[in-house]
């Protein structure tokens, strides 16, 4: 007897690849349990592991291998031509479990380390879900659920307590996560079509959760640091969000209602937080904060083709609220404890550009009304 040795065709990591891990072993199983307690092969040791793989339709292929203590696979397949390949190396109640409805779907789990758990659903036809948690990856629990075609799930753990919840529902939604480091958790939620989410974590006790509803969204996120926190909430058609946060204690929050809305978060130091509210049509945001502590952002745009951009590098507060249509803000502030509030309502084509520089300048905007234009520049 010998065990079956898995070949890697390329890196579990390569972006957008439908198919992470190639596996030069499969075999038709139409019902098969397996319980192998305390046998030894040289130095490969297979103990209390228990497979049990149920297919039912015509070319479906399961492929497991458990080496180590305490493993469990449950897989189970209604349909045809799916794949499943399961590989669970190390020790200490590793537990996966797969369930598939439909057709040409694939899934596939490497899990190498302690308390790992991994659960994947499919129901429907051709759709991707990769799970990879590795290393002495403690309690790292991934849940991939995917309702609907075509759709692409990949999420990879390396560390400590770490752990990721990914729902996608509709078709040619995809979504990837890769957590690096101690306490790492994500959530991604994908309801509509064509969607895009990514996630990457680096570092300690990050967070990090998207919502999207509606049909081609798209979402990136990118955390690296400690206590970083990242919220983004889309509801409609072709929007954007980009969160990039390094440092300690940040927090951004993104809620997006409408179409074609943009958004762009850059946070570098710590205890900054920034806030970005869209509802409406073609509206952009892009707040930046960086070289600094304690930096602070709102920006509040409800209507059409509003454009808001902040840059603070220091410890400041800048306020935006433009209720109407194709207003423009522009807020640079340097230095610390300056504070800028800008309000545009009632009208359109509003313009507001503010620059402050040195230590502790406050500024006040409010335009009410049309085609209206203020310059504030303070300096010392």
């Amino acid at each position: 007897m010998s065990i079956p040795v898995l070949a890697l065709s390329e890196p579990f990591t390569s972006p957008g690849s439908t198919r992470f891990l190639t596996f030069n072993l499969t075999m038709m199983i139409k019902k098969v349990m397996f319980c192998a307690i305390a046998l030894s092969m040289g130095s490969v040791v297979m103990a209390q592991s228990t497979s049990e793989v149920t297919q039912e339709g015509n070319d479906n292929s399961t492929d497991v291998t458990q080496i180590g203590d305490d493993h469990t696979s449950t897989v189970w397949i209604q349909g045809d031509l799916n794949e499943v390949y399961v590989l669970q190396d190390g020790s200490y109640e590793n537990l996966s479990n797969v369930n598939i409805t439909g057709d040409e779907n694939y899934a596939n789990v490497v899990q190498s380390g302690s308390y790992d758990i991994t659960e994947i659903y499919q129901s429907g036809d051709r759709n991707s879900a990769n799970s990879l948690q590795g290393g002495a990856n403690e309690y790292g629990e991934i849940y991939i659920d995917q309702s609907g075609d075509d759709n692409e799930a990949n999420a990879s753990q390396n560390g400590y307590y770490n752990y990721s919840d990914i729902d996608q529902s509709g078709d040619y939604n995809y979504a990837n996560v890769d957590q690096e480091g101690e306490y790492a958790e994500s959530y991604v939620n994908q309801s509509g079509d064509d969607n895009s989410a990514e996630v990457y974590q680096a570092g300690a006790y990050n967070y990090s959760e998207i919502d999207q509803s509606g049909n081609y969204n798209s979402a990136t996120v990118s955390q690296e640091g400690e206590n970083a926190e990242s919220y983004i909430t889309q509801y409609g058609d072709y929007n954007s969000a980009d969160v990039y946060q390094a440092g300690e204690d940040v927090v951004s929050y993104i809620t997006q209602d409408g179409d074609y809305n943009e958004a762009v978060v850059y946070q570098d130091g710590y205890g900054s937080y920034s806030e970005i509210d869209q509802s409406g049509d073609y509206n952009s945001a892009d707040v930046r904060q960086e070289g600094g502590d304690g930096a602070s952002s709102y920006v509040s745009q409800s209507g059409d083709y509003n454009s808001a951009t902040v840059f603070q590098d220091g410890w400041s507060t800048s306020n935006i609220y433009q209720l109407g249509n194709e207003g423009i803000v522009n807020v640079s502030q340097y230095g610390d404890d300056h504070l800028s509030n800008v309000t545009q309502s009632d009208g359109n084509g509003n313009v507001a550009t503010v620059s402050q520089t040195g230590y502790g300048l406050t500024s006040d905007v409010m335009q009410i009304g049309s085609n209206n234009a203020a310059n504030v520049t303070q300096s010392n």
